[in-house]
């Protein structure tokens, strides 16, 4: 007897016309095969569409301050992009809640 799976599905879009174009693709997929999963490397349209996206992604930017990247990541003009920092120190002063510029993180992820 022959076991049946549920298809595994991977999908890649690198820029925001690419999301756009895999989140339609996803949709009509989830809608064919609704017991799939899909997996992406892709950004917040494959996410809304049903695909996981195991991996931060976003518009990358880069900061150059030498402090202050509490302030930097829950700044809202931040929202959904990846950012870089480019001072070799950073974090290292610790945090606190006058630094906050809003009551969230709203940047996607932080490099440094």
């Amino acid at each position: 007897m022959a076991v049946s799976r549920a298809p595994r599905i991977y999908i890649s879009a690198g820029e925001p016309s690419g999301d756009a174009h895999a989140a339609a693709v996803v949709s009509a997929l989830k809608r064919r095969l609704p017991a799939a999963t899909v997996e992406a490397f892709g950004g917040p349209d494959l996410e809304a569409a049903g695909a996981v996206v195991p991996v931060a992604t976003g518009e990358l930017v880069f900061n150059t301050a030498m402090s202050g990247y509490q302030e930097v990541i829950t700044d809202p003009s931040y929202a959904g992009q990846v950012i870089t920092f480019t001072y070799p120190h950073i974090g290292n002063y610790g945090a606190s809640a006058q630094a906050m510029e809003s009551d969230r993180v709203w940047a996607r992820a932080a490099m440094s």
